[in-house]
């Protein structure tokens, strides 16, 4: 079948750049963004957890998997919104529970972070300076109960296992990734290409 050089074809050259961009950088976006229902876990999520609220942060564009949110105490704040800069305001910080899903195996991983707000004697031309982002945080003792607590539940319903932080930073030999190019760890391949 000849086809007529049209928009609605794909070119060779295109088609050898989405072969190459797969199978050597591991570029799955287009079939992770228009063929994976992004809210697959916000359900099972909030009832493993038993929380109201999931806030979900999957956008597949560098990403293998998911990425949701839970705020302590099941707080209902959206990131990126005038809820997290108010409710910082008013309490100064805000623990949260970033959990990771992988689409190309049954594996799981999460950290804590915390979000401060820090006065500022400098003018402030965007209310978000104000707003720091602590990634080494450590949460208290019953938010982390909390946390394996809904993570084993969640891993055990669903046969998912818990990627160690340990096995998270280990090099991938012979992989290259569009981010961390031939860098890539355990971390990029299954979670995320552009996160850590």
């Amino acid at each position: 079948m000849q086809a007529k050089a049209n928009k609605t074809y794909a070119t060779s050259k295109r088609v050898k750049s989405e072969i190459t961009g797969i199978t050597k950088h591991m570029m799955l976006g287009y079939i992770l963004f228009n063929y994976v229902d992004k809210n697959k876990w916000v359900s099972e999520l909030k009832s493993c957890f038993g929380v109201q609220f999931v806030d979900n942060l999957t956008d597949f564009n560098y990403s293998r998997g998911f990425l949701y949110c839970i705020n302590e105490g099941g707080i209902e704040i959206v990131l990126n919104t005038g809820q997290l800069y108010e409710y910082l305001c008013e309490h100064k910080t805000l623990d949260r529970l970033f959990i990771y899903i992988s689409t190309l195996a049954p594996f799981v991983t999460y950290e804590y972070m915390q979000y401060q707000y820090v006065e500022s004697e400098e003018p402030v031309v965007h209310k978000n300076q104000q707003i720091h982002l602590r990634r080494d945080h450590l949460p208290g003792d019953d938010f982390k109960k909390f946390v394996e607590s809904g993570i084993e539940k969640f891993c055990e319903n669903n046969g998912l296992l818990i990627v160690k932080e340990s096995d998270l930073r280990t090099r991938i030999e012979g992989i290259s990734l569009e981010v961390s190019g031939e860098k890539a760890t355990v971390f990029d391949f299954f979670f995320d290409d552009e996160t850590k």
